[in-house]
C-alpha cells in the first residue's frame, strides 16, 4: 500500500456500511486518485469487496477479512512504541545543532528590530586590505588557468605550459610581494 494513511481512512469509512467511491472521497478527504488506488488494493487483497449496481456508480464493502484488518491497523496504532524504536518524526522536536565553529552570533537590537532577519558573519572576516590581496590573488591565478587552457587546447608543448604556470606564479608572488611592503608601510 502506497499510503497507509488513506488504507485505514477507507477501511474505517466501510466499517457496517457500503459506499460509492465519490462518497469515499469526500468522507477521507483524499483525492479520486488516492482512493481508487487503495480501493484497488483493498479489493486484491480481499479486505473489500466491489458491489456492482445496476443504476449508478458501484458500491464498496468491507469484507469479513477487512473488518479484522481494521481491527489490526487499531491495535497497532494504539499500541505504544519504545522510545529507542520510535521513528523521528516531523512532530517530533528535533535535537538541538551545533554550530559551526567557524559562524559568530549575531547580537540583535532591543526594541522592534530584534525580529530582524539574522546573517552570519564570519569570526575571521578578512579586512578591506585582505580582501584586495585575496581578489588580486584570484585574479593572478584565473588569467595563470585561462592561459593554460587555451595552450591545452592548442595543443603546445609541455614547456610553454611550465612556463604559463612559471609566470603565474611569479606574478602572485609579486602581488603578495606589493601587498606586503604596503602593509607594512602603514
Amino acid at each position: 500500500m502506497r499510503d497507509p494513511q488513506v488504507e485505514r481512512l477507507v477501511l474505517k469509512c466501510l466499517e457496517g456500511r457500503t459506499l460509492s467511491r465519490v462518497e469515499l472521497v469526500s468522507r477521507t478527504g483524499a483525492t479520486d486518485h488516492e482512493v481508487q488506488s487503495a480501493l484497488d488494493e483493498l479489493i486484491s487483497t480481499a479486505y473489500v469487496v466491489r458491489r456492482p449496481q445496476d443504476v449508478g456508480p458501484a458500491d464498496y464493502e468491507l469484507t469479513p477479512v477487512g473488518a479484522e484488518r481494521l481491527a489490526q491497523i487499531g491495535r497497532i496504532i494504539a499500541t505504544p512504541i519504545p522510545a529507542a524504536r520510535r521513528p523521528i518524526t516531523k512532530r517530533q522536536p528535533a535535537a538541538k545543532k551545533r554550530r559551526a565553529p567557524d559562524v559568530a552570533p549575531v547580537p540583535r537590537p532591543a526594541g522592534p528590530e530584534s525580529a530582524a532577519v539574522r546573517t552570519p558573519r564570519l569570526e575571521a572576516q578578512p579586512e578591506p586590505a585582505d580582501r584586495e590581496l585575496i581578489v588580486r590573488l584570484a585574479k593572478d591565478l584565473a588569467v595563470g588557468v585561462v592561459f593554460a587552457g587555451v595552450m591545452i587546447a592548442t595543443h603546445t608543448s609541455l614547456l610553454m605550459m611550465a612556463l604559463v604556470f612559471l609566470i603565474t606564479g611569479v606574478r602572485m608572488f609579486s602581488t603578495y610581494r606589493t601587498w606586503a611592503k604596503k602593509r607594512r608601510s602603514e
